[in-house]
């Protein structure tokens, strides 16, 4: 037994001292991040009118998911794409305007507002919250439209409406 040890530990050790050797990450900041988002995870589930359903899935690995209908309302995405730096920066910094790292945000609409809701979970280095929202508050709204916006690209990735004709006219 002590013949086998030590030929494993013979065997591991350079493999270990070549890991040791590898070029690591280097900081040239302490508030940027070493990868992704940083350690951000988002998740927001939209509900509206009749059975509107939205899901937006943001992984700390700076993807991005969607998903709607009913794989929203079953926490399902169907698209994934990767956030760019700049996008992963908007999103950075509109939770960060709007205190999302403080607190969950509360509901500021009217009564009138209640068919939409939201439910988000919100996790990063220094905490997490989740929460449900009921109506509009301008301190999801902006995040809400920057979400849709990311996951917009992939109306762009789908060749079956690349395949449709284009508003205009026809060449015959």
């Amino acid at each position: 037994m002590n013949d086998r040890r030590r030929c494993c530990v013979a065997h591991l050790l350079p493999a270990l001292l070549a890991a040791s050797m590898l070029p690591g990450c280097a900081r040239s900041g302490a508030a940027e991040p070493l990868w992704g988002t940083g350690g951000i995870a988002l998740e927001m589930l939209v509900r509206g009118e009749g059975h509107l359903a939205v899901l937006y899935r943001v992984q700390p690995d700076g993807t991005i998911g969607f998903g709607g209908g009913t794989d929203a309302r079953s926490r399902r995405v169907t698209w994934t794409g990767q956030m760019t730096a700049q996008e992963i920066e908007q999103l950075r910094s509109l939770l960060q305007q709007h205190g999302w790292f403080h607190a969950a945000p509360a509901s500021t609409s009217s009564a009138a507002d209640a068919k939409r809701s939201y439910r988000i979970k919100l996790s990063w280095p220094q905490g997490r919250w989740q929460s449900r929202v009921t109506g509009i508050s301008p301190h999801i709204t902006p995040l809400h439209d920057l979400l849709e916006q990311i996951a917009r690209r992939r109306l762009d990735e789908d060749d079956a409406l690349k395949a449709l004709p284009q508003p205009g006219p026809q060449p015959r």
